[in-house]
């Protein structure tokens, strides 16, 4: 059966164990906690600075539990000072300490609840207190109890109810017995989480879930599920407004799982919470922990990464705490025991994948290329009968099939790939291929063997475990029956045996007693009427009478011990037979004991308190009624000051998002003007180009003009040269110079022409060109000088000067460098300051001004006119100008470069040097096309072009000024439409005037127009800018202009005046229409948008837009109430934003008010009731509530009228023992709110008082001990009138008074005087209502009545014993006792404070005992400084703090890896490659991975966790082979380890085997290298042998790395078969076979022939038959060396390496078989290379064979 306890309450205002105490205090502030569930009240206004309310930083979890198992409730609280923990339950106590255990964990800070053997009555609510001096927090939860089977309990009460009423009724229920246990069985037996799951489950899941818990009965199921269903959406209501599209929870491709749902909150910020099989989890937003939750609009997808067998279980997902969706998450156990393996298909073929599980399992999940692949027409997904293959058929390969493919089943995966080859038939280019009906793939094993196999393991796994089952069940089944029948027997006992005779007795007693008291009762006329009145009668003869005595609790009363003491003892006798007893009966004599002088004046007092309190609680309530009105005046105010901070919250992000659409509307424009700005960059630059075009025409005419003057000059310097070979002194020539320079010089000044280079001022012209001293040498400053082309004038690529040349001169003096003005050569000072810089560079002086300067023309230049050039300061040149002239140079440097010859005069700034009246020019830069280095000197060097001349005299040439040039140019302007604008530029002369033009027509000064001149400075401005001022200005002065743009914007705005009116609520009546409308300026077209409450409004039948010219207006149709929000209009258009926010308020009824009602008082009368304010007021405040009730049985309602807005009522005119119902409405201006029905209240129930709170011990002393409590959380339905205290010794059971019976304790506090100095005590309290005294409370703890100690001293020896990144621990002594001054300690405080805080954090809520601590929680790496207080019942000691701070990081340790591990791994290529390396560090340290001293690549994957790190390479390629090396290293030192990874293949065969006899016995077998040799140099082969006389093959030679092997021991008659294999590290490949290997016997014919026997020297000196070979090997690998050596008497062999013997060297292995003598070198090193040399002797000679070896890298 599933009970589940009723939630009683949710512990609203006024209740909990301070209810009464809340009356002494002046404020109660209700605040919510950050945990769901959890109502907090604040006892002060202000809390003091370090101290806080209580709160649950873990609340109890409702607990669903089977009967007969431990339940427990666990919380964590805070709060400081630290607050008082206590336990309730809703219907009843806690006061059992067998049952029911209160326990706290200073470790852990957790309060616990421990219910011991729980039974279907403990299902109840159970709440949690906390409460300090500063509020309190209540938390509640709750226990639902599965009861199982027939109950012994149950069953005796319900057999002891039909014993006492009636046998008849006994005996139906006997025989239905057996139907009312199959009922409840069915219920009982079913798991809790059957249910959850079942109501979030698709109906197609009903079927597979009722199976799987074992539920048979569907129509009972259903009936059940729509029950529970319907309940929970009422739950969910609260929160939700709209849940669906529930997907369960399933394993995802990428290995991980998640589960999805649509879910649309009431409140957005209600909190969602998750939680697996009942404990909450973690999860974040993103992938940083394991449980994560992404929220997508209004989907809701939770995910788990990292899966694990743990992660199985049940998820539910809470909204509050309110379940909406639950998901069971199964992990298969299922393992691969085949796993796919890689497919080679070609292309158009089919590929099959096949895996073996190890559990069966109907489908698992393929995916290809990370999605996941459903069966088709492409992919054909099967299962095998057992469940066990899976098989995935891919048809019809192609090339986009080719990938991963991954089989996942549960949490477990098998990737392989897919290799689809292409078809190489030449045929079958540009054609579709054909279909191919073969198949490849496949896992290479017999796959239904495995199957079967397993299957087979399965099955008695399965019938071993139904064994042991079965075994169990039988034993269980038989312990059942046994008790059962021991049961039966005890219970058929226990009917008929002793209680029965008991009962009996107790019937005769009953009626002893009965007769003896009648005639005490007959002696008085009273008792006589009593006895002989109708009611009399009905009370002896009546069913009450039987029932009061033969009812259970009467027989066991009469027939108990304590009866029989209550009978037989003196006190009994007294109070039966005394005259009180006899006043006690008669109800007359009761009224006389009631009116003695004592009773009276107790009552007199009694009354006189009562009033005295009840004009105490009327002040208290008036306070209280007063306190709330000022606090809801003061919520009031503050919602109103929420209201507008979130309006000008919202105003100001509408501002901000004003601003950043116009910030991009200004960005759009301006690259727009960007782009136009382009355009007109390139317009200008074709104008130029075109300008240029025209200047070049006319500088080929000057050229040919320039081309005559040549020849003429030409023609005079060979007559002049003539002249000076027939000189012979030095005089002369230079005469003759002189004269030709002068000559030369008088017809360049007459050929010059006046628009071609002009210079008004001499040049120093060489005169290099009549041969008198002109030579090219190496320039020694790397610079070089123009030369003679072959016709003997100057090539002006190597030194004239074109229309685009520098025009740049020096002297040796005054060096100096001008270049041209940007506005008419297209250079910027940009340029100007480059070459100025390489100048200072070379160590040229700096150049610059407009002084004339030297040029350097060669003699045979005719184009050394100089333009004249001047720049202008950088600093006055403002950066748009330099983009413009950079722009400008550059457009027309290219336009030279396009024509023939003007590309070899390009423009070089030149240097000059001289030296003895001779001139040396250079140029700075390069000819076009080639490079320029700062340094400079050794390019220019490596030119053929660069050359230097010696020269002669030169002559001086001055350039003119260039005119008026712009230092700041205009600026493009974005304007508002009726702002100004301005236009400024700036000129380099002050008294140039200029002219200011719009789109080319000239401007003059307007009423609009305003033109202005400071200086150097003009400007123009444009008053309230209109559409008509938009355009291209330009302002000119001395043939110099600028142009720039203006844009006026018109964005949308609004008039303020509109605006306020706008911001204004507009409140309507629901039903009513509801109007916004405001006008706009601003540039069409404009897009208009209407939002409510964020959400923008959209054309239906109640909601109507208009947009008129400059104009929008919103109409809303029959408001509601729930239309009440904010409405904003948002008015949008290309150059702008603005938006304007009003509030719609919609006036309506109040909603019903809200329940539960709680009941304040319920006596014999009066009740008075409490109840919650509507949850919306309907737009205006409640203005009374209005009342009606009814008294059950009673079928009319009596008018109760009109109360204040307050949600309380006390109702006075009630009858004793009635009940009654209420029905309650809320009333404001718009009208009457719905009925709210209450519960039933009883008036005049007697009901004592709950528990009060377990006694606090405030102080103590040797002659006093002062204690405080709580009152109890239950009242009994009335007030509390005082509190009886009791004392008892530490030990006792005997409880004594502290205050007389007769004078309950009024207060919660009181002082105990009567107490013995030095004993230990122990106190409790019970509470007394107008019923009665309720139950006592739990003791206090115990306390000594002696004088308070002192304060403990600091402790000594404090120091840290471990500590890691999150745990430090500490340990100390204790501190000294002196008598009088500092007692012993009895705990200790351990507080630490970050370095970054000021402020102390006490670790431990309550004192450590111990004296050591454990400080956990600390942040990695950060500093803290610690201390440690001992504290005792006289306070908290001085603290203790350690000498230096400490950092959250374990002992240092140097790096160091934990295990040994292979230095060597040969992997096949495909395969993945993973290495895993174990290492201890600390702290944490940095991993390095290189391959080959070099950082790995991209392809391999490195992980990297604590203590250990990974790589890893997916598919490896041979590329991937090397040495790789770990570096792991932090502050203390660093461990490195190096791992060698072969990637290869399966080695392919050698080619052709050969055989050939070089030496008779031998043979030599030779064969074609393997295709692998060159690409693995590891490859070696191995040579097996069988001769015909033996069946077997034996390798007679192996790790061999050259292509020869010769065979010994051939015996001739036989035939022999070779077989070559390849090796690596990877495997062997297949044989090569040899042919056929033997030599016949020849048998002649036998003659017996007697030798002639002569005397014959067979004596020879040793020679070598078969020579080394040269012999290359890698390092690690065997070498074998070989020869043959011939020689009698047999020589001795010996080896040597580099001269040095080998023969005593255990390192090599020498053999010398028959002639053949070898040399093995196991293992070849580094220290093997040299030369080998064998050399053998005998008496006859010596002989000599030497060879190479060579260890390759």
């Amino acid at each position: 059966m599933w009970r589940k306890a009723k939630v009683m309450d949710q512990t609203a205002a006024g209740q909990g164990p301070d209810e009464e105490e809340s009356t002494m205090r002046k404020v109660s502030i209700k605040k919510k906690s950050r945990v769901p569930g959890v109502m907090i009240t604040q006892f002060v206004e202000e809390i003091p600075e370090g101290k806080s309310t209580p709160d649950f930083t873990r609340k109890p979890i409702a607990m669903t539990i089977q009967e007969g198992k431990l339940a427990f409730f666990k919380a964590v609280i805070t709060g400081h000072p630290t607050p008082d923990v206590t336990w309730k339950r809703a219907k009843g106590d806690l006061l059992d300490p067998e049952k029911f255990r209160t326990k706290y964990d200073q470790k852990t800070g957790e309060y616990s609840l421990e219910i011991m053997t729980v039974r279907g009555e403990d299902a109840d609510t159970y709440k949690c207190f906390a409460l300090n001096e500063f509020g309190k927090a209540v938390c509640t939860a709750t226990l639902n109890v599965i009861e199982v089977g027939f109950k012994r309990h149950k069953a005796k009460e319900e057999t002891d109810s039909a014993l006492n009423s009636n046998p008849a009724e006994f005996r139906k229920m006997l025989r239905t017995r057996a139907g009312v246990e199959k009922c409840e069985k069915k219920e009982e037996t079913i798991d809790a989480k059957f249910w959850e799951l079942l109501l979030s489950a698709d109906r197609k899941d009903y079927e597979r879930l009722c199976a799987e818990y074992g539920v048979t009965d569907f129509r009972w199921m259903l009936k059940k599920l729509n029950e529970m269903k319907k309940k929970k959406e009422e739950e969910q209501a609260k929160y939700i407004d709209y849940i669906s599209n529930l997907k369960h929870i399933e394993v995802k491709g990428d290995g991980t799982a998640s589960f999805e749902l649509d879910l649309v909150l009431k409140d957005p910020s209600s909190r969602i919470f998750l939680y697996k099989d009942g404990d909450m989890i973690p999860f974040s937003e993103d992938m940083e922990m394991k449980h994560q939750l992404k929220q997508v609009g209004k989907k809701l997808v939770f995910t788990i990464k990292d899966l694990l067998p743990e992660d199985a279980g049940v998820y539910q997902v809470d909204v509050e705490d309110v379940n909406v969706f639950s998901t069971e998450f199964k992990i298969p156990t299922v393992d691969f025991l085949v796993k796919i393996k890689e497919v080679k298909a070609k292309e158009r073929e089919d590929a099959l994948f096949e895996c073996v599980l190890s559990h069966p399992l109907p489908m698992i999940i393929w995916i290809g290329k990370n999605s996941v692949l459903e069966a088709g027409e492409k992919y054909e997904i099967s299962v095998s009968e057992d469940k066990l293959v899976h098989r995935l058929l891919v048809r019809d390969c192609m090339q986009l099939d080719r990938g991963i493919y991954t089989a996942v089943a549960g949490i477990r995966s098998s990737s392989a790939w897919l290799v689809v080859d292409a078809d190489t038939d030449p045929r079958m280019n540009g054609k579709k291929k054909v279909r191919k009906t073969t198949q490849a793939g496949g896992s290479g094993v017999d796959l239904e063997a495995v199957a079967q196999e397993q299957l087979a393991k399965l099955l008695k796994e399965k019938e071993e475990t139904k064994w042991l089952k079965e075994k169990e069940e039988a034993k269980l089944l038989k312990e059942k029956t046994e008790a059962k029948w021991l049961n039966g027997m005890e219970e058929a006992k226990w009917l008929n045996g002793k209680e029965e005779a008991k009962w009996l007795n107790g019937m005769e007693e009953a009626k002893w007693l009965k007769e003896k008291m009648e005639p005490k009762w007959l002696g008085g006329n009273v008792e006589a009427k009593w006895l002989n009145g109708t009611e009399e009668a009905k009370w002896l003869n009546g069913k009450e009478e039987a029932k009061w005595l033969n009812g259970m609790e009467e027989a066991k009363w009469l027939n108990g011990m304590e009866e029989a003491k209550w009978l037989n003892g003196k006190e009994e006798a007294k109070w039966l037979n005394g005259k009180e007893e006899a006043k006690w009966l008669n109800g007359m004599e009761e009224a006389k004991w009631l009116n003695r002088n004592e009773e009276a004046k107790w009552l007199k007092k009694m009354g006189e308190a009562r009033l005295l309190k009840e004009k105490e609680e009327a002040k208290l309530l008036k306070e209280n009624k007063e306190a709330k009105q000022l606090k809801g005046k003061e919520e009031a105010k503050l919602l109103k000051e929420k209201v507008e901070a979130k309006w000008l919250r919202e105003k100001e992000e509408a501002i901000l998002l004003k601003e950043k659409e116009g910030a991009r509307l200004i960005k759009e424009k301006e690259e727009a003007n960007w782009l136009k700005g382009k355009e007109e960059a390139k317009l200008m630059k074709e104008k130029e180009e075109a300008k240029l075009l025209k200047g070049m025409e006319e500088t080929t005419w000057l050229k040919g003009l320039e081309e005559t003057t040549l020849l003429k000059e030409k023609e005079e310097a060979k007559l002049m040269k003539e002249e000076v070979k027939l000189l012979k002194g030095m005089e002369e020539p230079k005469l003759l110079k002189d004269k030709a320079e002068e000559k030369l010089l008088e017809k360049k000044e007459t050929t010059r022409p006046s628009n071609g280079c002009q210079s008004t001022a001499p040049t120093f012209i060489s005169a290099s060109k009549y041969g008198l001293k002109s030579e090219k040498s190496e320039s020694t400053d790397g610079l070089g000088s123009s030369r003679l082309n072959d016709s003997g004038s100057e090539d002006p690529e190597f030194g004239g000067c074109g229309p685009e040349d520098s025009g740049l001169a020096g002297i040796q003096d005054d060096s100096q460098f001008v270049e041209k003005e940007s506005g008419s050569s297209g250079r910027s000072s940009a340029d100007h300051q480059t070459r100025h810089a390489m100048d200072t560079s070379r160590g040229q002086p700096n150049l610059g001004g407009t002084e004339p300067v030297a040029v350097v023309v060669d003699g045979e230049q005719t184009m050394g006119d100089i333009k004249e050039r001047q720049s202008p300061p950088p600093s006055h040149t403002e950066p748009g100008q330099r983009d413009q002239d950079r722009t400008e140079s550059s457009a027309e440097v290219n336009s030279w470069n396009r024509e023939g010859e003007m590309d070899k005069c390009p423009p070089l700034p030149a240097t000059v040097s001289g030296e003895k009246g001779y001139q040396r020019a250079s140029a700075d830069q390069s000819l076009p096309g080639r490079t320029e280095s700062s340094g400079g000197d050794s390019e220019l060097n490596e030119s053929p072009r660069c050359t230097r001349s010696k020269w002669g005299p030169q002559l001086l040439e001055t350039v003119t000024d260039p005119g008026v040039y712009f230092t700041r140019g205009l600026s493009n302007v974005n304007i508002t439409k009726g702002q100004s604008a301005d236009l400024i530029c700036k000129l380099s002369s002050d008294a140039s005037d200029g002219t200011w033009y719009k789109d080319g027509k000239q401007l003059s000064p307007t009423d609009t127009l305003t033109i202005t001149k400071d200086c150097s400075s003009h400007k123009l401005t444009i008053h309230n800018c209109q559409e008509e001022h938009a355009g291209k200005y330009c302002f000119e002065a001395d043939g110099r202009k600028t142009e720039a743009l203006i844009i006026v914007e018109d964005p949308p705005r609004f008039n303020p005046d509109d605006l306020e009116k706008f911001s204004g609520p507009v409140i309507v009546k629901a039903g009513q229409n509801a109007t916004f409308k405001i006008p706009f300026l601003g540039q069409d077209p404009a897009r208009v948008q209407w939002y409510r409450e964020g959400v923008e409004l959209l054309e239906n039948p109640n909601i109507k837009l208009e947009k008129m010219a400059n104009q929008s207006r919103l109409l809303l149709r029959k408001c509601q109430r729930k239309d009440t929000g904010e409405i904003k209009v948002k008015i949008k258009n290309e150059f702008g934003t603005a938006e304007a926010i009003s509030r719609l308020i919609v006036l309506d009824k109040p909603s019903p008010p809200q329940g539960p009602v709680e009941v304040l008082e319920s006596s014999a009368t009066c009740i008075e009731i409490k109840w919650r304010p509507p949850k919306d007021n309907g737009g205006s405040s409640v203005m009374s509530y209005t009342l009606e009730r009814q008294q059950i049985g009673r079928n009319t309602w009596k008018k109760l009228g009109d109360v204040e807005p307050v949600p309380r009522y006390k109702d006075t005119d009630v009858d004793h023992g009635r009940k009654y119902c209420y029905h309650i409405w809320a009333v404001n201006r718009e009208g009457v709110s719905d009925m709210m029905e209450t519960e039933d209240v009883m008036a005049g129930t007697k009901a004592f008082p709950g528990l009060p709170a377990a006694p606090k011990i405030v102080s103590a002393f040797k002659d006093c001990i002062n204690l405080s409590w709580t009152p109890p959380t239950k009242t009994g339905g009335s007030r509390i009138v005082g509190y009886n205290l009791e004392k008892r010794k530490k030990g006792s059971n005997l409880w004594t008074p502290v205050n007389p019976a007769k004078e309950p304790i009024q207060e919660k506090t009181y002082a105990v005087g009567d107490v013995v100095a030095g004993m230990e005590y122990e106190f409790r309290v019970a509470a007394i209502n107008l019923s009665g005294v309720g139950e006592p409370s739990l003791p206090s703890e115990s306390v000594f009545a002696r004088d308070p100690k002192k304060c403990p001293g600091k402790v000594s020896d404090l120091k840290v014993t471990d500590s890691t990144f999150a745990i430090l621990s500490l340990s100390w002594s204790k501190p000294a006792v002196e008598e009088g001054v500092q007692d012993e300690a009895k705990g200790y405080f351990v507080e630490i404070r970050p370095g970054d805080s000021l402020a102390w954090e006490r670790c431990n809520a309550n004192p450590a005992s111990l004296t050591f601590f454990t400080v956990k929680g600390l942040r990695s790496m950060a500093m803290y400084w610690v201390r440690v207080i001992a504290t005792n019942e006289g306070g908290e000691g001085q603290p203790q703090d350690l000498d230096n701070y400490i950092l959250a990081m374990p002992p240092t340790v140097r790096p160091k890896i934990t295990r040994n591990l292979k230095t060597f791994m040969a992997v096949k290529a495909g395969n993945s490659v993973r290495v895993n390396i174990n290492f201890v560090a600390s702290p944490m340290p940095d991993v390095i991975w290189l391959k080959d001293n070099v950082p790995v690549t991209k392809r391999v994957t490195i992980s990297n966790s604590e203590g250990t790190s990974q790589l890893f390479i997916p598919t490896s390629e041979r590329s991937d082979s090397g040495l790789y090396t770990i570096i792991i290293r932090n502050l203390v030192g660093q461990e490195t380890f190096s791992v060698e990874i072969r990637v290869t293949d399966d080695p392919k065969p050698p080619g052709v085997v050969e055989l050939e006899e070089k030496v008779p016995g031998t043979v030599t077998v030779s064969w074609e290298p393997s295709p692998d040799e060159k690409r693995d140099d590891r490859l070696h082969y191995m040579v097996s042998r069988r001769d015909s006389s033996k069946k077997t093959w034996s390798t007679i030679a192996d790790r061999l790395f050259n292509n020869k092997f010769t065979a010994c021991n051939i015996m001739p008659g036989c035939e022999y078969h070779f077989r070559v294999y390849a090796k690596n590290d990877m495997g062997v490949s297949e044989p090569s076979d040899s042919p056929t290997w033997g030599t016949a016997r020849k048998r002649e014919k036998f003659v017996v022939s007697m030798p002639v026997y002569k005397a014959h020297d067979l004596r020879r000196a040793p020679s070598f038959l078969v020579p080394l070979k040269t012999h290359t090997a890698p390092p690690g690998y065997e070498c074998y060396m070989s020869c043959a050596v011939g020689g009698n008497p047999a020589p001795r062999i010996t080896w040597l390496r580099n001269n040095v013997s080998l023969n005593a060297d255990a390192n090599y292995y020498i053999s010398n078989t028959c002639g053949v003598c070898s040399l093995l070198i196991l293992r070849v090193g580094p220290h093997d290379t040299g030369e080998y040399t064998v050399m053998a002797e005998n008496r006859l000679g010596r002989a000599h064979c030497s060879t190479w070896l060579t260890i390759t890298d």
